[in-house]
């Protein structure tokens, strides 16, 4: 079986979806490296910029692919129908929350996603959220516009990279902290986070380290100044995989605040660490962290209950992340995509 992938972010993208598209490429080269034949295609030396757009397909049709995966949301124009097409749609916050993106970004990537769920042969969700707000947004305009085109959505969630140890958690008691390491963007909800943490943080020693970057960050510099918090709260910008794992290994919690989520990358990893968190109260994190006790949740937009969340993370204990590490398991989900690979050519 011969699989193409549009290896974008494989290469060039050292976040969410940079990482999703190496643990699922690694890992399917790992467990089935006899049965498939991978090609990362990446944009060749020279050629134009809408080579993804057109270019891609072509190059996969002549590779020979037998499937074609679009890892992040879109498919190339130029796939020749007898290449079987699957298609990662991590989220549609583009749809959902608007006012966060530029008004032709937003443009752009509704026509992306709406032309790859016309012409997938299957559609990955990441997670059943993501998949109900393909429904809610999608729907009606391919009923109407594409001859009533039945989406046939499967749900597979993430694997975590291996380079994150199970229960290798151990917090520094000496110069303890809490971190939150994400994008500086409105969606993550730093702003209410660091002025929860000023409301209680001279209760506890704790500092609070913000890894990170993101067209807020100096925004959330002149909050943290203004509230004389520039020894409490601590930034760190581009952080590397080696900062930042031994960053959240030594943590003394988690704090997950944003608002909204397709998935959820950081919370796993920090469940595969074995760190205690609080997190947002939303749909897609109550879905992954179900039958997880000792979680504590807060409305994201609720600066005192993001703070009562603080105090008691002051006071959590070591949780028990076994049922949500098992829905990520490597190598379930390797088996998982293969399965619905050769699902496409039975």
């Amino acid at each position: 079986m011969k699989i193409a992938f549009d290896a974008k972010r494989y290469f060039h993208n050292s976040s969410g979806l940079g990482n999703y598209s190496r643990t699922l490429v690694d890992g399917l080269k790992s467990k089935y490296a006899s049965e498939l034949e991978l090609n990362l295609l990446d944009k060749p030396k020279g050629a134009f910029p809408w080579w993804r757009s057109y270019g891609l397909g072509k190059a996969a049709s002549k590779w020979g692919a037998d499937i074609f995966h679009g890892l992040s949301n879109e498919l190339p124009f130029d796939l020749p129908r007898s290449v079987k097409k699957v298609v990662t749609i991590h989220d549609v916050l583009f749809k959902s929350r608007p006012d966060d993106y530029p008004f032709f970004d937003s443009l752009i990537y509704d026509f992306k996603t709406q032309d790859a769920l016309k012409r997938a042969d299957i559609v990955i969700a990441t997670s059943e959220f993501t998949a109900s707000q393909i429904k809610k947004y999608y729907t009606s305009e391919l009923d109407k516009y594409y001859f009533r085109k039945r989406l046939n959505i499967k749900v597979l969630y993430q694997s975590i990279s291996t380079k994150y140890l199970s229960d290798s958690w151990v917090p520094d008691l000496e110069f303890p902290y809490f971190i939150y390491h994400s994008s500086f963007v409105s969606r993550k909800n730093h702003l209410n986070l660091i002025n929860a943490f000023s409301k209680v943080c001279h209760l506890f020693p704790h500092n609070l380290i913000l890894a990170g970057k993101g067209n807020l960050e100096q925004d959330l510099r002149k909050l943290v100044e203004g509230l004389n918090l520039t020894d409490r709260v601590l930034f760190y910008q581009y952080p590397s995989d080696e900062q930042l794992e031994k960053l959240l290994i030594q943590s003394s919690g988690f704090i997950y605040p944003s608002f909204s989520e397709g998935f959820g990358i950081p919370l796993v990893e920090a469940a595969t660490i074995g760190i205690p968190m609080a997190i947002s109260k939303i749909p897609v994190f109550q879905e992954l962290i179900n039958g997880v006790e000792s979680v504590i949740w807060f409305d994201p937009k609720n600066v005192t209950d993001i703070s009562q969340s603080i105090l008691q993370l002051v006071q959590s204990k070591h949780p028990d992340y076994t049922k949500l590490l098992t829905k990520m398991d490597a190598t379930n989900i390797s088996n998982q995509y293969y399965e619905l690979y050769q699902s496409l050519l039975d």
